[in-house]
């Protein structure tokens, strides 16, 4: 049997108790026992084996909105507390599903499921997540709601500088760095939590960042998080408290980005949000919806960066209208506070010229730069090689 200390083992990962009050999380965690009569080489093959096998599985038996997190151990989910599910029978089911599919494996009788229930607070699921092997790969959003790393590239370097783990809607080959698909239409947020996957997201960021370090990699990681998790004290507080025990000679590193933040939160709000941040990441992105009323009030904010993220649909003939006009005007009311620009989910090639005739600073683009597995270092992109990929 795998040792349960030796899979999720208790990094004394400090939490600020404050934040803490009556708030849980009912979470899953699964791991495998069986086969320890193979070596070692053969065991940690009949693991990795069925780690990708219930990878594959895991998103069409949970609830869309449940939360993958996959590690060395096995996996932890975060499940979505949603009326009148039966959480108990669910996951007995869950358990006898997933232990029938690798009896099933060739090769792979002798290891068994084993899954356990718990409710956690947000400072144990920190530690779950953070000091676990939960953070030891990418995580996965249930349904068609992944994290991706997505390149960005610094168009006045002509490189690909930043490398931004992600939440984002998958369409085939495509994707739409998003948390809520429907922000963008209804501009205000659904009563979604996030935490856990801001939390869980940050864990994974500070690993990747020091991984990238210790290889000699000279770009920067970015993480995301989003505008709920600041805007309710006890989530800012507890994501907070995870931010604030960034090692010191990563904060260099690392930028970060207030994702999704309301049309009208006033400005004041937003400052207050980028100064709880810039003691680990100076330099913030402040992600806007395209309707934002105070665009020309967002200088005393302290960020350096606001993004615009286009719609997929923005091969449509008014939507191209639509966008040729807003980037100019995005552009131009930021410059003269000195915020950059960012344009993300950037795919029409015409727009793509608009944005850079207008002045955009950072791109990022699936078609141009595909998701990545991981940060890969500083890359040159010359602008006359988007002719080819556009």
């Amino acid at each position: 049997m795998i040792d349960d200390d030796a899979c999720f083992p208790d990094r004394n990962v400090q939490a600020d108790m404050s934040a803490l009050d009556n708030r849980s999380f009912e979470t899953a965690r699964i791991r495998f026992t069986g086969g320890e009569a193979a070596d070692d080489e053969t065991r940690s093959r009949l693991l990795a084996t069925a780690r990708s096998i219930l990878a594959q599985t895991l998103p069409a038996e949970l609830n869309p909105e449940d939360v993958i997190v996959p590690g060395a151990g096995g996996f932890v989910i975060i499940l979505c507390p949603v009326p009148y599910r039966d959480l108990a029978a669910e996951m007995t089911s869950l358990g006898l599903t997933l232990d029938s599919i690798l009896r099933a494996e060739a090769g792979l009788a002798a290891l068994r499921v084993e899954l356990m229930r718990e409710t956690l607070t947000p400072a144990q699921l920190a530690s779950v997540l953070n000091g676990g092997g939960a953070a030891a790969a990418m995580p996965v959003r249930g349904g068609d709601h992944s994290v991706i790393w997505l390149p960005m590239w610094d168009v006045g370097k002509e490189a690909l500088t930043t490398y931004w783990l992600t939440p984002a809607f998958l369409a085939g080959a495509s994707s739409t760095a998003m948390y809520d698909a429907r922000w963008m239409e209804t501009r205000v947020h659904s009563d979604v939590d996030f935490l856990a996957l801001d939390i869980a997201n940050l864990a994974r960021m500070t690993q990747e960042a020091q991984l990238s370090l210790d290889a000699g990699l000279h770009c920067l990681v970015g993480y995301s998080v989003h505008a709920t998790t600041l805007q309710d004290r006890e989530r800012r507080q507890s994501f907070l408290a995870r931010l604030y025990e960034t090692p010191a000679h990563l904060r260099h590193h690392i930028l970060g980005r207030i994702a999704e933040i309301e049309p009208g939160t006033p400005p004041t709000t937003i400052a207050e949000w980028v100064r709880s941040l810039r003691p680990v990441s100076s330099d913030i992105t402040l992600q806007l919806h395209e309707s934002e009323p105070a665009l020309d009030a967002l200088g005393a904010t302290g960020a350096v960066t606001a993004s615009f993220a286009l719609s997929p649909r923005q091969h449509d003939e008014l939507s191209k209208e639509y966008y040729a006009r807003h980037i100019q005007r995005w552009a131009a009311r930021l410059r003269r506070q000195r915020i950059l620009l960012r344009l993300d989910n950037v795919e029409d090639e015409g727009l793509l010229t608009l944005a850079l005739a207008s002045g955009a600073e950072f791109v990022t683009s699936e078609r141009c730069w595909p998701r990545v597995p991981g940060p890969a270092g500083v890359r040159k992109f010359p602008r006359a090689r988007l002719g080819r990929v556009a």
